[in-house]
């Protein structure tokens, strides 16, 4: 399983480091914490893809 850390999936997705980091920060990205890195998933980038549209009021849920 691949795993990004933010500022990769943000340049991955075309969107700013900053959105993602908000995302984060109010429990709505799905993580995980590999040593001090916040690492998001393949599954999870590939969703953001999928939906470019998703906003800070919506959970993302399935880590797949």
């Amino acid at each position: 399983m691949k795993f990004y850390t933010l500022t990769d999936a943000a340049r991955e997705l075309g969107r700013s480091r900053q959105s993602l980091h908000e995302l984060y920060m109010r429990g709505r990205l799905p993580y995980e914490k590999i040593g001090n890195k916040v690492m998001i998933t393949g599954g999870t980038v590939a969703f953001l893809k999928r939906n470019p549209e998703m906003r800070i009021d919506k959970k993302i849920t399935g880590r797949n």
